[in-house]
């Protein structure tokens, strides 16, 4: 995920260089095209686009991998010790006591 990450930071960096004005400040910018530029800078738009995507869809799998491991982690950790842990993540995410 981290080299996606690169790669899109390189293909927007590069877009930005490429669009009138020659830079987008901050991380969203804005600029006025003509129907041409749209036309003409549309694949690169789409390129990042699609990274963006698998970006997020990464985050999602880590996501789920993170939270099953810690399931697990939980459920071993309670009965190897035999204590009553329980505790609830920033999102809400509860993981009850183990009996």
């Amino acid at each position: 995920m981290i080299a996606t990450m690169e790669v899109y930071t390189e293909k927007r960096d590069s877009l930005s260089k490429m669009l009138p004005g020659g830079e987008l400040n901050g991380l969203v910018g804005s600029v006025d095209l003509t129907a041409e530029e749209i036309s003409r800078f549309a694949p690169f738009a789409a390129q990042l686009s699609m990274l963006v995507a698998d970006i997020a869809a990464s985050i999602g799998r880590y996501s789920t991998e993170t939270e099953d491991a810690l399931r697990q982690l939980h459920r071993v950790a309670s009965s190897k010790t035999g204590l009553k842990i329980g505790y609830t993540l920033p999102d809400g995410t509860a993981f009850p006591t183990v009996r």
